[in-house]
């Protein structure tokens, strides 16, 4: 788990919820129970990662339930970042 990515992601987090303090985001955090996620945070979180780590996220691989939780997408994230970097 590279420490700039989990910093990275906390501040996107809290920049898609003005109510969330990054200080309050944790790994075992879900953003729908948390947090209060909805979908329309859920595509602008997606968005914002997208453009922040300059990777794709597929229409398919857009579920909330499974990436809600704030280790699962960051896992999602770290995967993208290394096969980017593998190509």
């Amino acid at each position: 788990m590279d420490p700039t990515t989990v910093e990275k992601l906390k501040q996107i987090i809290a920049s898609c919820k003005k109510q969330v303090v990054e200080a309050n985001i944790h790994q075992d955090a879900d953003l729908m129970r948390d947090f209060g996620f909805d979908s329309m945070n859920f595509i602008h979180l997606v968005t914002e990662v997208e453009m922040e780590f300059d990777i794709e996220i597929a229409e398919s691989e857009i579920d909330l339930a499974k990436l809600s939780s704030f280790s699962r997408l960051l896992e999602m994230i770290e995967g993208k970042i290394a096969v980017k970097a593998d190509s």
